[in-house]
């Protein structure tokens, strides 16, 4: 099924929120980081398309909606790739996004120390790439995450384009995508400690497959 809803913010603006709200809409699946950990074939898709040989087809088979890492990444491709497909930007002030990043997915202990194995080779090829392998140097961050959305504000018709901040709660985003606001309170998940919990057992479920392979 194609793309109806691409998200291209970077991961720590609200992106695990911004999932489930898009699920509770009723629009379909959506696609995030924790589901190329739910089916490690995904791994090698991300890192064919860090080669450049994506298959979204293969990839977004069963998601009718995509946010987060590794995806928002290859936002151009998939924008050109689904011409009939909205476009979500999540974001977040970028002092507060680097303090968290820093806490979470890009702190020493999560990267450097823990993403071994295949993951650790596709966040390396995806996620360092994207910041040059220099995740920690402040300035460098910030531009990178700066970049970002001022490339997709200026290259995304804004007919076609939403920029989001959770904190906004449903109505931004039931206005964009036609759907009627639900009763219940906007999501609020994955917060750091969801995150951090969310890396370290990563690491020790990378570490027990490695194992695993050793002895097989």
């Amino acid at each position: 099924m194609p793309l109806t809803i691409i998200g291209t913010g970077l991961g720590r603006t609200g992106t695990a929120s911004l999932k489930i709200a898009i699920e509770q809409l009723g629009i379909g699946r959506c696609y995030h980081m924790k589901e190329v950990l739910a089916d490690p074939e995904h791994i090698r898709f991300w890192v064919d398309v860090a080669e450049g040989r994506a298959n979204f087809d293969r990839i977004f088979s069963d998601f009718s909606a995509t946010v987060d890492f590794p995806a928002c990444i290859y936002w151009r491709d998939l924008i050109d790739y689904y011409p009939e497909a909205k476009v979500i930007l999540s974001i977040r002030d970028a002092e507060n996004w680097f303090r968290s990043t820093q806490r979470t997915f890009l702190s020493p202990r999560c990267w450097e120390s823990g993403l071994s194995g295949s993951f650790g080779d596709m966040c390396d090829a995806t996620i360092g790439r994207f910041f040059d392998g220099d995740i920690h140097d402040h300035d460098h961050v910030i531009e990178s995450f700066n970049k970002h959305v001022e490339q997709i504000k200026a290259l995304v018709p804004p007919e076609r384009l939403l920029i989001f901040e959770p904190t906004q709660g449903w109505q931004p985003l039931c206005e964009f995508l036609d759907r009627p606001i639900p009763d219940e309170p906007f999501p609020h998940a994955n917060g750091e400690q969801d995150t951090r919990g969310f890396f370290e057992d990563t690491m020790m479920s990378t570490a027990g497959a490695e194992v695993g392979a050793f002895h097989q």
